[in-house]
């Protein structure tokens, strides 16, 4: 008898921590990053964008100022591959 009340508690204990590990799952899914409309460097709300479209400048000027920081964290400049650029090409497409 105590088997089977130990059994069922086990069985319990299963079932809501799987319930716990889907609901965070469903959370991770459900998070939305926020991006900060606001230039920056200066702190200016502003409508232009990286590329990337993760971080917000009001202009060229300040884009520039922030590479230095933004380079590693910019999927776009990820996702270009410089490696097939030679010099015999460029000239040909001009």
């Amino acid at each position: 008898m105590l088997i089977c009340i130990f059994i069922k508690l086990i069985i319990k204990a299963i079932y809501f921590l799987r319930m716990f590990q889907n609901l965070e799952k469903q959370e991770q899914h459900n998070v939305v990053k926020k991006v900060s409309k606001y230039c920056k460097v200066c702190k200016v709300e502003c409508k232009k964008k990286c590329a990337c479209k993760l971080v917000y400048y009001c202009c060229v000027v300040h884009q520039k100022k922030d590479w230095k920081n933004h380079k590693n964290k910019c999927t776009y400049v990820k996702q270009v591959d410089y490696s097939n650029t030679d010099s015999e090409t460029d000239e040909e497409d001009v």
